[in-house]
């Protein structure tokens, strides 16, 4: 650099001899400063020059005052030099090109320096980023970088938008902004800056008209807050420039230059573009630092959580516990459903167990995820987040928090998804230890059905908790269910759970097993048992329709001793033996079975062979004229009477008189035998009601 120096005072020195001088440079073609002052006037102190630029690349301009007079040399890139000589002297045109001339190298130099210099604050601005620190801090580090290399810049400011208020907002300022800069929000497209973000575009600004052309969509209010903030002085040039993440443009920086002459050019657009894109990876990587930072907590809630709930599992104290531990951390009220017991935990004013749980059973047998649900209530729609409870592949029960969709947490996610598992362990915990409660009393009360003893039954039915002074019933149902054997048990579970609910202290004994459950009612010896019975059938058809099972229900007679408990279970058993045999759903009174008990345990084949064989004669009948098994049928219809089964036929009476007697013969039978009777009306009667 000193030889570069040198070679441009020797040059001067050969035009102007002796004269003292100096040399002033500026990077900006605003700002000099004296690189060189000759010795003779090193006593002498004067204002830095003025300026010229015009904005071209290179301006020459010769110009004399009173005192000194001054070569104003121009190049690229805003760098300038004045040469001040303290003498007259007569320059030629030729002579100010070649002093230009010499000046090259040197700005060529400071050119390399400046680069150098631009490319270490570059450097220094993405270690930085590197280190993760408090983003408004790297931002407003980043601007100043950016600044500090656009050293014509007296401002800049970095617009961030806020998509829950959908404006934009000052994020990171330097340059001189106070803090009244707070106040301005930006609408996308308000202004310069709304524009740059609307639009995705990079704009510069070295017109004063089109500054103020595209300034002027700008609110009231935000013009009044940037004016309380900076003091601005004859504003020159600006650039805008958006910044993206993610093909997302999410900010916008700006910088400002006042002055007399506008000085930002496109090189300074290239540079803060490069600072954007710096700024757009600090963003990114905060986002990550948060996100992992976030996925960081959110492991360790969950560790927090899972341990909590566990440890007030391994207590043993129901469900309950876990529920109060759960609204700790949840910020909406919650509920558990239970359709192991058809039982809610917990409050929600709007879910009604009554209405709603057979509902939301059926609703989310196949759902395995979480959902968002409306329930419907008094003309309101209620909006909830189901979380479903699952047992070896079953649905066990619901969790149901108050909540919007959108308006879940994090957290709240983990805490329902951590307690749906202790839960989920507990009802399974619960369901076995009724499973061994149905064991041992289904042997009690085999043992009971087994004993002849009178002292030892009194004590079973002690056992058993029958009150051996009221009359019994008992009712007998069976499940068949195209589900697994798990579910089957869950839906064993709830019909118990929903027996007791409805039935009470009248059902001392009521327990599931294997496809069966067995009920013993109690009742009052005046009390009448055909409203319980009518109970029992709304409540199974009912369940019935939620659940889509077979269910059949046998009943048996009711007595008056507790000693014939056996006698009554026995005629259930009959009465659903009877449904199956007639492959029949519902409830079936043994008492109402009438005749038919008397072929319960005979097979169909074997009623079907019956039947064949006593009509089969009548089937040889070839006289299409004389249907003598239709007639056979209408007469025990009407009760043998001839006139109405005649009626009933459309023929006459001696007709039908004629056609009795061609089935006598046919049938080797006498309608005066009372054997052969009862014989062709039993017939009728089982072809009519078993194969009709």
């Amino acid at each position: 650099m000193s030889d570069l120096l040198a070679n441009m005072k020797g040059y001067l020195t050969s035009i102007i001899k002796n004269s003292p001088y100096q040399i002033w440079t500026s990077i900006d073609s605003a700002n000099f400063n004296v690189i060189f002052s000759s010795s003779s006037c090193s006593s002498l102190t004067y204002t830095p020059p003025t300026s010229l630029h015009n904005g071209s690349d290179s301006f020459q301009k010769h110009t004399a005052y009173e005192e000194f007079e001054e070569i104003y040399l121009s190049f690229p890139n805003r760098y300038a030099f004045v040469v001040r000589i303290f003498a007259k002297h007569d320059w030629t045109s030729p002579q100010i090109k070649q002093l230009s001339a010499t000046f090259s190298p040197y700005v060529l130099q400071k050119k390399l320096e400046r680069h150098e210099h631009i490319l270490n604050v570059l450097m220094k601005s993405i270690k930085e980023i590197s280190l993760l620190q408090d983003s408004d801090y790297l931002l407003t580090r980043i601007l100043e970088n950016a600044l500090s290399v656009i050293s014509v810049a007296d401002m800049g400011v970095l617009w961030m938008f806020d998509s829950s208020t959908q404006f934009l907002l000052p994020r990171a300022w330097s340059g001189g902004p106070n803090n009244e800069i707070q106040n301005m929000k930006m609408k996308v497209g308000e202004g310069i800056i709304g524009k740059t973000f609307q639009r995705n575009k990079s704009y510069m600004y070295t017109n004063l008209k089109d500054i103020l052309r595209d300034s002027s969509t700008m609110t009231d209010d935000n013009i009044h807050y940037l004016n309380q903030s900076y003091t601005f002085t004859n504003i020159q040039s600006i650039i805008s420039v958006p910044i993206c993440m993610e093909e997302q443009t999410v900010c916008v920086l700006i910088i400002y230059q006042n002055g007399t002459t506008p000085l930002l050019n496109e090189e300074d657009k290239e540079l803060l573009e490069s600072f954007s894109d710096q700024v757009s990876i600090a963003l990114l990587n905060s986002a990550l630092f948060e996100d992992v930072k976030n996925q960081n907590e959110l492991l360790i809630r969950r560790d927090q959580i899972h341990r909590t709930f566990m440890n007030v599992s391994l207590q043993s104290k129901g469900i309950e516990p876990i529920l109060t531990e759960l609204r700790r951390m949840v910020t909406s009220p919650v509920t558990i459903v239970d359709f192991v017991d058809n039982k809610t935990y917990g409050f929600l004013k709007f879910f009604d167990i009554d209405t709603k749980t057979a509902e939301f059973h059926t609703h989310f047998l196949l759902h395995t995820k979480p959902c968002f649900y409306t329930i419907e209530a008094n003309n309101e729609a209620h909006n909830v987040y189901i979380h479903p409870i699952h047992g070896i592949d079953t649905l066990l029960g619901l969790l149901i928090m108050q909540a919007n969709q959108g308006d879940l947490s994090s957290l709240d996610q983990v805490a329902l998804e951590q307690s749906s598992s202790v839960i989920a362990l507990e009802m399974l915990k619960k369901q076995t230890l009724v499973d061994l409660f149905y064991k041992r009393t289904h042997e009690l009360f085999s043992e009971y059905l087994s004993c002849y003893d009178t002292t030892l039954l009194y004590q079973k039915a002690a056992e058993l908790n029958i009150d051996t002074k009221k009359h019994i019933l008992v009712a007998l149902i069976t499940i068949r269910s195209q589900a697994d054997l798990q579910l089957l048990n869950l839906h064993l579970h709830r019909l118990v759970s929903d027996i007791k609910s409805v039935f009470s202290s009248k059902a001392p004994v009521v327990y599931g097993f294997d496809t069966k459950v067995t009920i013993v009612f109690t009742l009052d010896p005046y009390e009448k048992h055909h409203a319980i019975i009518k109970q029992l059938e709304d409540l199974l058809s009912k369940w019935r329709y939620y659940n889509e099972c077979h269910v059949k229900t046998g009943i048996g007679s009711r007595y008056s001793h507790f000693t014939q408990i056996g006698k009554s279970y026995s005629e259930a058993e009959k009465a659903v033996s009877y449904l199956l045999s007639q492959q029949q759903d519902g409830c079936m009174l043994y008492e109402e079975i009438g005749i038919n008990r008397l072929f319960i345990n005979q097979s169909k084949e074997e009623v079907k062979t019956f039947i064949d064989e006593v009509f089969l004669p009548l089937k040889n009948n070839h006289s299409n004229d004389e249907p003598l098994e239709q007639t056979l049928e209408a007469y025990f219809d009407n009760n043998r009477s001839a006139s109405l089964t005649a009626k009933q036929l459309h023929i006459h009476v001696n007709t039908l008189y004629q056609r009795l007697k061609k089935i006598e013969e046919k049938m080797n039978i006498s309608f005066t035998n009372s054997e052969h009777l009862l014989k062709v009306q039993l017939a009728c009667y089982l072809k009519k009601f078993h194969y009709s």
